[in-house]
């Protein structure tokens, strides 16, 4: 459960402006990042606190493999979106070891960002919220909140302490980021404080580690491309299915007509249950039963989904 919450910690972001950090809304526009695992932690600190840092990770080793994908789609093209009906916001991640994308759901007012839930890629309900994660807005440097929540397969809630506790100017091996803000979150049902350096217009992460509170010690650490982004991985986009619902043929037609590698049907239970790698464009379902399927087209653009109803 513990890469839930860093997951949380993860999407639970600020943004900054210049001299007064200052979190709003507006803020959690578009945005795309990649990040990656550091596995030498040699000389990584937190630093001071406080206005007008400078924080300089220029020597530290990037030589570790893509540990995430993390952007933000259109709430209502997400797979599952009709299972949160109060979302307006979608965020979604790919983290390594991972097959599938999960989105992050929210409802995004001018006072304040509630995550209620999660999918997967394939529409299935990841998880909900019982007690909902929520970051209060504006949020401005200096400021302090707790974050009280609760997943419905949880026995207890958990609590964390947020502090926006600095900003300043950040440099590592991707260039000198200025007007970068951080934020300080100490998780009551662990022994960690993790620390995370953002930017705005659109919201970034740059940096973020995890302190073991026992020995004072960097225990991991991970550092963020927000230039790659997007074209690291390829977005899940829509394929047209037709006829819809079907009794035995499916027809399909990717974006911009791309060649399909490989289709998978898979059931709502997320079960595979058909694998074509030959004629990708027409596919004969007449012996799954009846119901509704998720339907996965691969290429070298990327991966295409749509249902489909099988009658």
């Amino acid at each position: 459960m513990k890469q839930i919450y860093l997951l949380l910690f993860l999407l639970l972001t600020g943004s900054t402006v210049l001299a007064q950090p200052v979190l709003t809304a507006a803020d959690f526009s578009n945005f795309s990042m990649t990040g990656h695992s550091l596995t030498d932690l040699t000389g990584i600190t937190p630093g001071n606190a406080g206005a007008n840092q400078t924080w300089d990770f220029s020597g530290i080793s990037t030589a570790s493999s893509t540990s995430s994908y993390l952007m933000t789609v259109p709430f209502n093209t997400a797979p599952g979106f009709l299972n949160f009906p109060l979302a307006n916001h979608c965020q979604k991640q790919l983290s390594t070891g991972s097959t599938f994308w999960f989105y992050m759901f929210a409802k995004l007012t001018s006072s304040g960002l509630e995550y209620l839930g999660a999918t997967t890629e394939q529409g299935i309900v990841a998880f909900q919220f019982s007690n909902t994660s929520y970051i209060p807005l504006p949020l401005s440097y200096t400021d302090t909140y707790t974050d009280t929540y609760q997943i419905t397969t949880q026995t207890n809630p958990v609590l964390i302490n947020h502090s926006y506790d600095a900003f300043g100017t950040l440099v590592t091996p991707y260039g000198t980021f200025t007007n970068v803000g951080r934020q300080k979150a100490v998780y009551t049902t662990d022994n960690y404080t993790y620390y995370q350096w953002f930017q705005t217009n659109p919201i970034h992460t740059l940096f973020e580690i995890r302190v073991d509170n026992t020995t004072n010690l960097v225990t991991s650490a991970t550092i963020y491309d927000p230039v790659l982004a997007v074209n690291s991985y390829k977005s899940t986009a829509t394929i047209s299915v037709f006829p819809n619902p079907t009794r035995d043929i499916v027809n399909i037609q990717p974006p911009n007509n791309v060649s399909i590698d490989k289709i998978t049907i898979t059931d709502l239970a997320g079960k595979i249950v058909l694998t074509q790698t030959t004629n990708t464009n027409q596919v004969d379902v007449a012996h799954l039963a009846n119901g509704m399927y998720i339907i996965e087209a691969v290429s070298g653009e990327g991966k295409f989904t749509s249902k489909f109803i099988k009658d």
